[in-house]
């Protein structure tokens, strides 16, 4: 193998890699408690979740989505009010925003 393929091959195997591990843009998961939700009675703007960690993260929902697959995103205020957890997958944009693919119960 030359040094030049085997050069290519080494830095595909590293852009593999650095996607795979959650980069920006990545597709990531997490778990929290809803502590805050900001729009009217149809609509979310941005919503906060308190972290396993303890961090407060703020994330604003992609437009057009629900809550789980058939309940509207309204519903994030019932959570807020419960305290019951929710599951959000998420992508962190290149300006540090995180945007809700999906959200739905986390118990159970």
């Amino acid at each position: 193998m030359t040094d030049g393929l085997r050069n290519g091959s080494a830095a595909i195997v590293i852009a593999t890699l650095l996607v795979g591990c959650g980069g920006t843009g990545a597709n990531r998961t997490t778990t929290g408690v809803v502590i805050d939700v900001t729009g009217d009675l149809a609509t979310v703007d941005d919503f906060v979740v308190r972290l396993p960690d303890g961090a407060d993260q703020t994330i604003e929902p992609a437009p057009g989505i629900g809550f789980g697959a058939d309940t509207a995103i309204g519903h994030l205020r019932d959570h807020l009010r419960s305290g019951a957890p929710v599951r959000i997958e998420y992508e962190v944009l290149d300006d540090g925003r995180w945007v809700a693919l999906s959200i739905e119960d986390a118990a159970g």
